[in-house]
């Protein structure tokens, strides 16, 4: 699609211009030609550094839900080309910031008037709702409430909703979960680039996670590089897949930082809620079981037991 037509190319252009969608055109050999502002808006990246590009050389670089790089295996582009049917599903994409941000991603042919296949239309939409949600949550309590260089609650504004949330959980149900995140190796960030970079790698993990939680989820930064997270109505399994996302979003999450590329990682510990516990036992056995991650190797999830004693199980592991 050009901009330069009339008549009928300019309403197009227009069209595409104004929707709030990221809208962009791939050809057959998945080289972007079109991108308008609302992917620019999403991905951070402006139109003259995406048109011309292919999917593979590794701007966007998309990945599933369990890490696997999609531009490489597993393309909703190429499945789309091959079998000529639309394809919508989630992914993952890194953002010029180096977060990774979930989208849900609708691709369809498009074809000239005598059928000739030409490319591929892919529409994304946002799928992330911590944002919306933490602000809610956020209002009541304004700045007293706000961590103000990652831009979710303090440790104040977690222990205060955790406890609202054990005191919900003595009923029957699912109560939900918490989660205890260390980035890795951060001391290392701070020593070798700087305390300023050491912000940049906060923003960025604080943005990834966020971006990879759910609408009732509420993230808070304990202190340093450390943060909790309520994850509202899951089971064991579920607190997993959710943990292992939000660990491999990290994971595959970049900063750029004064011609320094920096990758991250972090350790988590994950505990369901009992109707026993305090916030203090909560978090006791949430940082338990993430301490024996870094134990494990880091960039790790670990899952403690209801007992005093944690009892863990290891999932994830190193990047490579």
């Amino acid at each position: 699609m050009s901009g330069n037509g009339s008549g009928s190319n300019d309403f197009y252009r227009s069209l595409l211009d104004s929707v709030s969608n990221d809208v962009h055109f791939v050809d057959k050999d998945r080289r972007i030609s079109d991108w308008n502002p609302a992917a620019e808006t999403i991905s951070g990246y402006r139109t003259v550094e995406i048109v011309g590009h292919r999917c593979p050389e590794g701007r966007l670089l998309h990945c599933d839900a369990t890490g696997k790089a999609l531009c490489h295996e597993g393309c909703p582009l190429e499945a789309v080309l091959t079998g000529n049917q639309p394809e919508t599903c989630e992914v993952f994409l890194r953002c010029r910031n180096g977060s990774r941000v979930p989208l849900i991603i609708s691709a369809s042919l498009v074809r000239k008037e005598e059928g000739l296949v030409i490319g591929v239309a892919e529409v994304f939409r946002d799928n992330s709702y911590a944002v919306s949600a933490m602000e809610e949550a956020l209002r009541p309590g304004g700045d007293a409430y706000l961590d103000s260089l990652t831009e979710v609650g303090n440790r104040r504004f977690a222990e205060i909703r955790v406890q609202q949330v054990l005191e919900l959980a003595r009923s029957p149900g699912r109560p939900g979960a918490l989660l205890f995140v260390d980035i890795d190796d951060f001391k290392h960030v701070n020593d070798t680039y700087g305390h300023n970079a050491g912000d940049q790698v906060l923003r960025t993990v604080t943005r990834t996670l966020r971006q990879g939680l759910r609408r009732d989820d509420l993230i808070g930064r304990w202190g340093g590089e450390e943060f909790v997270v309520y994850l509202a109505g899951v089971d064991t399994a579920e607190m997993i897949d959710v943990a292992e996302r939000c660990r491999m979003l990290v994971a595959s999450s970049l900063c750029s930082i004064a011609g320094n590329t920096i990758a991250v990682t972090c350790s988590i510990g994950a505990a369901t809620i009992v109707q026993k516990d305090t916030l203090e036992s909560l978090v006791a056995r949430a940082d338990a079981a993430m301490y024996q991650a870094k134990r494990q190797g880091r960039n790790q999830v670990c899952v403690a037991g209801a007992g005093e004693r944690a009892t863990v199980a290891i999932h994830g592991g190193r990047a490579g």
